[in-house]
């Protein structure tokens, strides 16, 4: 993978606006979905390859699917551990 690549990925991944897409009880911020979309068109417009990438990525965000299909055998604790390794 390119470093320009790593590079725009990290900067995405630290500026935290994954956080819209997440539940409040892990770790999200409460926002309107329209604020959500509207970060996604201006990644997705800027820098699709970066976006692409996060869509498929173990991310914070695949966190609210796991919590959301918890079951005995994939505790909370799963799901809050699913976005803390980065693809890159």
């Amino acid at each position: 993978m390119p470093e320009s690549f790593k590079k725009s990925y990290r900067a995405r991944m630290d500026s935290e606006f994954w956080r819209l897409q997440i539940r409040e009880e892990l770790g999200g911020t409460p926002a309107p979905s329209t604020i959500n979309w509207a970060m996604g068109e201006m990644v997705l417009g800027s820098n699709a390859p970066i976006h692409m990438y996060a869509a498929g990525a173990p991310s914070p965000v695949s966190s609210t699917t796991t919590a959301t299909s918890e079951t005995s055998a994939s505790p909370r604790s799963w799901s809050i551990a699913s976005g803390a390794a980065p693809w890159c």
